[in-house]
Parts: C-alpha cells; structure tokens; sequence
C-alpha cells in the first residue's frame, strides 16, 4: 500500500458502543417469561438484564417492555439476545420505531445528566472513582 491508499470502513461495519448506565429498579418484561428480570445497565442500542438461571437463549429474539417503578416506559420492544456471561444477558434493540428510540435516548440522557450533576457536586468523575 502507497501512502495515497487508505482503507474507509463504513459505519454499519463499525460495532458502535452507546453510553451504558445503571438505573435502579429498571425492569425488564420480556414477553412469554412469567416474572420480570432486573437490567443491570441500559444504552439507547441494547441493554444487560440480570439473568442468572440462563432462561434467556442465546441468538433468541424477544419482545419486551421496560418499567421503572411499576410505571412503564416503553412497550413491545423487540430485542436479540447476543450473549450470556456469568448471570447476565446482553441484548441489543432491534427494529425500534421513532418513538421508541426517542424515549430510550431521553432515558439514558436524563441518567447521563443527574451523572455529571452528581460528580460536580462531589468531585468525582463519572465513574465514581476519581476525585476530579
């Protein structure tokens, strides 16, 4: 290769990480399963739900609703289960409506934002484990 070749990788060939963040009591209603199942962190492209009896199948796609406090948030999400590691399954979105993604986007946002509030306060970075 001359320096005058490059290599360009499209976006869709790029596996994009969104902010992950934890929110307490979000919960996960997956269709068809009879109790509901604790995310342990959420993005605007996936989340991770506490799955410790391996009841999620790997490669299944599932329909889900998210609820905070009783309260739902969103409903009828489709999702593909795309790993099981130690308890926990990774799912990620698939087919969101507009709808859909605006909700999970502002969720995560409003999160993010009591994030970097909280850290100003304390002097903490957003991780919680510096002082800044």
């Amino acid at each position: 290769m001359n320096e005058l070749e490059f290599t360009y990788l499209f976006e869709s060939a790029i596996k994009r990480k969104g902010f992950r963040t934890k929110v307490p009591g979000l919960m996960a209603e997956l269709h068809g399963f009879p109790a509901p199942f604790s995310v342990n962190d959420i993005s605007a492209g996936g989340l991770c739900i506490k799955d410790p009896d391996g009841l999620v199948a790997i490669d299944g796609v599932v329909t889900l609703d998210l609820a905070l406090m009783e309260k739902h948030l969103l409903s009828d999400v489709r999702a593909k289960v795309s790993r099981h590691q130690e308890g926990l399954a990774g799912l990620f979105f698939e087919d969101l409506t507009r709808r859909q993604e605006e909700r999970l986007d502002k969720l995560v946002l409003e999160v993010q934002k009591r994030a970097i509030s909280k850290s100003k306060t304390n002097g903490l970075s957003l991780d919680g484990k510096e002082k800044t």
